[in-house]
């Protein structure tokens, strides 16, 4: 995949009002070699890359490589492979370094939650160690749809600057699906990343169903089948409610996990 990791550190498509190009475009979270298993959202959010006061994070605490840490490098067009390494490395391994938990740990929860295995010591568990489901065990990392952390929070942008990101970088979403023979399984969170990322896995030859299911006193859309690559046969999960930032109360999260985890089952039996 390193070439496609290129074409992605070194992207230029979109507006500099629009992405901030002093930090390099996040191309996935975590050991993505290795895992078997994908969280898709849909962009990376500017605390990727600073702190709440919006300084830089440096030392210790920084999370991805910023061009600022390669002083023969001005812009993204001069990354070359030493580079490359430094920005794939970092991305390979912040889940164990300074993972921004304040999303991934609710996340990881809900993983846990839907697969039996709550009771995990570790929220990030599911991204570091993997999480059990019947005989298979799954290993996480995360992509989003948008790679780059933009200069504006994602609700405040206009619908054509996310119209903008998202046709720009949904073909590295596809082309990254196409090149991971190892990926099994799939989950999507959110509507915004239902709504786009959905149409993208269609495209691909995805075999599946779309339902509505009550949770409590809200309800969400599930879409779950299998996504057929050349490579391999994908299972896909996707819902509409945000189990990060949906502010869903703890029946609504339960009844969507234990949906969710009807459909991971199916998974874990191929």
């Amino acid at each position: 995949m390193n070439r496609l990791d290129r074409e992605i550190t070194g992207c230029t498509k979109c507006p500099a009002a629009l992405v901030e190009y002093r930090w390099t475009p996040i191309s996935y979270f975590g050991e993505i070699t290795k895992a078997n298993a994908w969280t898709i959202s849909i962009n990376p959010s500017a605390r990727e890359f600073t702190d709440r006061k919006a300084t830089d994070l440096t030392g210790p605490k920084q999370r991805f490589a910023r061009l600022l840490d390669f002083p023969d490098c001005s812009s993204r067009s001069e990354v070359a492979q030493h580079h490359l390494d430094t920005v794939l490395d970092m991305q390979h391994t912040v889940f164990r370094r300074a993972p921004y938990r304040n999303y991934f740990a609710q996340l990881g929860r809900f993983i846990a939650l839907a697969s039996a295995r709550h009771g995990e010591v570790d929220p990030l568990s599911p991204y570091t160690e993997g999480v059990q489901f019947g005989k298979e065990r799954f290993l996480f990392c995360h992509l989003d749809i948008a790679k780059c952390a933009t200069t504006k929070p994602w609700s405040d942008l206009s619908s054509a600057d996310k119209r903008t990101l998202i046709d720009n970088c949904s073909p590295y979403l596809e082309k990254q699906i196409r090149s991971s023979p190892q990926l099994r399984l799939i989950l999507v969170n959110g509507r915004t990343a239902y709504d786009e990322c959905l149409p993208l896995i269609k495209r691909l030859d995805f075999d599946g169903i779309e339902q509505k299911v009550t949770l409590g006193s809200s309800s969400t859309w599930i879409a779950s089948g299998t996504l057929h690559t050349r490579r391999s046969s994908v299972k896909v999960v996707a819902w509409t409610a945000n189990v990060v930032n949906g502010h869903m109360n703890t029946a609504g999260r339960a009844a969507l996990a234990h949906a969710v985890g009807a459909h991971f089952e199916t998974a874990a039996r191929r």
